[in-house]
């Protein structure tokens, strides 16, 4: 996918801007826990900023430059220019919230049919050694992936130690879950070497890349659903790290992966914009308007004095119920094909919804 070019300055070096498409913007907005939090981690004032407190400002400003991006990709920008931060704080009924501002300019480059000819007729290439070790260890561990043996990966976590390869790191976080899940041999006393490697790793990726490999694991683990969610530990990786992603929960449910999607709906983010609230108010129009997968049925049934009529509730896996169960007896999915801690779910999600729309009226 294109990678769109986001810069403070008003032109990018060695493009012309060919067309201005329009502003850009978004608003993130913070929960008050974040000051409680930086509060709490800020155990030495003439020591600086916490470690804690900047990690949270740093995922806040990634949560606005992802959604800048998103925005410019819609309008098939090439870049955006000019861009500005804000800062505000909004404080009533004695709480604070804090809003980071982000404007900029989309903008498309003209074409350069010059610099593309004397691109096709130069071929200078420079490649680092590091990128041939990384391309070297890279065929390495895709041959060892499948193994059960805990021990054969410990020389491959080493090097993973020092040159955290982003380009496996889905293998790696399929790798952590197995061993957690006890799915891995470890005859050799290996295990907890392991989830220490994978678990130094795993917090040594970008936000980016760490929230696509995981949404792309618990898509693809749909048959592991156990009631809770999809793979327990993608699930858990996605709670405590806040990466609900309202466009990819959306995609689910057009999908009609909807009990896949409705588990996801407990995952909070780190902060929200305009964009999410919009796409979080879509996700909630389809589940009120689901329709029903399961049907209340009245069948003719055979008795001692004949036949008499019976109604039963067929659940959307084709089990038989009483009509007056709300959920099968059987699979636990009521005629929407919702499971009762779903349903749950989104109670609570709508209810979030409802307080981020009412924060949002008040800033507009």
């Amino acid at each position: 996918m294109k990678k769109i070019i986001i810069t403070t300055t008003n032109d990018v070096s060695g493009k012309e801007i060919e067309e201005y498409l329009g502003l850009v913007n978004t608003n993130m907005v913070v929960g008050t826990n974040f000051f409680s939090d930086f509060a709490a981690s800020f155990t030495d004032f003439f020591g600086g900023m916490s470690s804690t407190y900047k990690r949270k400002l740093r995922d806040v400003y990634q949560e606005a430059y992802d959604d800048i991006e998103t925005l410019a990709k819609q309008q098939r920008a090439d870049a955006v220019v000019g861009l500005k931060v804000d800062f505000d704080e909004i404080s009533g009924k004695s709480k604070s919230m804090f809003m980071v501002s982000i404007t900029g300019t989309a903008v498309r480059f003209k074409n350069d049919n010059n610099t593309v000819a004397k691109n096709e007729t130069e071929s200078f290439i420079d490649i680092s050694d590091e990128e041939v070790e990384n391309e070297l260890f890279i065929k390495k561990w895709n041959e060892n992936e499948g193994n059960k043996e805990c021990i054969s990966y410990i020389k491959l976590l080493k090097y993973l130690d020092e040159h955290p390869v982003q380009r496996i790191a889905e293998s790696v976080i399929r790798l952590y879950c197995k061993v957690q899940d006890g799915l891995m041999n470890d005859n050799e006393g290996n295990m907890e070497a392991v989830i220490s490697s994978c678990e130094k790793y795993i917090q040594s990726l970008d936000r980016g890349t760490l929230k696509d490999c995981l949404y792309r694991i618990f898509e693809k683990e749909e048959s592991a659903y156990n009631g809770e969610g999809y793979d327990k530990r993608v699930y858990k990786l996605l709670t405590e790290n806040n990466m609900f992603d309202p466009v990819r929960c959306l995609d689910m449910f057009e999908k009609g992966k909807t009990e896949l999607a409705a588990s996801l709906l407990s995952v909070k983010k780190q902060s929200y914009s305009t964009e999410d609230i919009r796409v979080m108010r879509q996700i909630l129009d389809i589940i009120e308007s689901l329709p029903d997968k399961g049907k209340i049925e009245t069948r003719n049934k055979q008795g001692i004095f004949g036949k008499k009529e019976e109604t039963v509730y067929v659940c959307p896996k084709g089990h038989d119920n009483d009509p007056e169960r709300t959920y099968c007896f059987a699979c636990g999915l009521n005629i929407k094909g919702l499971s009762k801690i779903n349903v749950g779910k989104i109670e609570r999600y709508k209810t979030r919804l409802l307080a981020l729309e009412e924060i949002s009226d008040r800033m507009n």
